[in-house]
């Protein structure tokens, strides 16, 4: 006899509640593919990096921390409060 426990399958509740959360992130991760795509079209039209709001260049360390960025900070902080 085998001294290992037996596993258990989730409840469907559980298991439901583990399918939303994979939903979720593939949504997350297919929008953050989309937004890299979009950045590479920026790249080869010459648009990349300047905010599509004011038109002013988006500061490098907003690109280090989102390289898709479409806005800087003040804009897109200001599309956040509407």
């Amino acid at each position: 006899m085998s001294t290992r426990a037996k596993s258990k399958s989730p409840g469907p509740e559980r298991t439901e509640e583990r399918r939303g959360l994979l939903r979720d992130a593939r949504s997350r991760l297919r929008h953050e593919l989309d937004e890299i795509r979009a950045a590479q079209g920026r790249l080869e039209t010459g648009s990349f990096s300047v905010c599509e709001v004011c038109r002013r260049p988006i500061p490098v360390p907003r690109l280090r921390a989102v390289a898709w960025a479409r806005a800087c900070v003040t804009c897109r902080s200001q599309d956040e409060r509407r």
